[in-house]
């Protein structure tokens, strides 16, 4: 079955060469266990922060890396798909608890947030299941969702202060979490319709 480009394969093409010969499961294990190191030094917060994001950039990095080195040395598996995909969604999870209970986060914005990506995720890979392309389309799909994560992290280490609005401790963090909360929860809806559209 015909699969569609995976958002910044082209960049992933070119940054895999040095790492040819690892096996794309070690190369995804690392992308792992740096991103939850990463998601619970956000949630420390203060100094931790900066290797935080650091370790999100690095472990983003490897995610990409992975799939272009299966591509390269002919390992591409029903098995190593799915792995990376469990792998996705349990740097999801983390990042997002980490960012969302971190002093700078909000647990209830958390949820929205979290529920909205594991929604997109879900549906672009059911969309696959029904028999159509695997969908990567939206504005909160995977790659988007970790150069926001990343660029607000940066912001948040310059900007580390809170802004009292309402109910909200407004800090770049908790932007970040709207925005993957109601960029993600779109996305899900369009995903929805645009299966439904192509089922009829």
């Amino acid at each position: 079955m015909e699969q569609s480009k995976r958002p910044g394969q082209e960049y992933a093409q070119r940054l895999s060469s040095p790492f040819m010969r690892f096996k794309p499961d070690a190369i995804s294990a690392a992308s792992l266990v740096i991103a939850f190191v990463s998601a619970f030094l956000y949630f420390l917060g203060g100094f931790y922060l900066i290797p935080a994001v650091i370790g999100i950039i690095v472990a983003s990095f490897f995610d990409a890396v992975d799939g272009e080195v299966a591509r390269r040395r002919n390992l591409q598996s029903l098995r190593g798909d799915y792995v990376d995909h469990v792998i996705d969604r349990y740097v999801d999870v983390a990042l997002i608890l980490g960012i969302g209970f971190s002093p700078y986060g909000n647990p209830v914005v958390t949820v929205f947030a979290l529920s909205g990506i594991m929604l997109t995720s879900y549906l672009g890979t059911q969309a696959q299941a029904v028999g159509l392309k695997r969908d990567y389309e939206g504005i909160m799909g995977r790659a988007n969702r970790l150069v926001m994560i990343i660029i607000m992290g940066i912001v948040q280490i310059i900007l580390p202060a809170s802004y009292p609005i309402y109910w909200l401790n407004l800090t770049p963090s908790l932007v970040l979490l709207l925005i993957l909360a109601i960029g993600g929860h779109a996305t899900a809806v369009r995903r929805v319709y645009r299966a439904l559209e192509k089922l009829k």
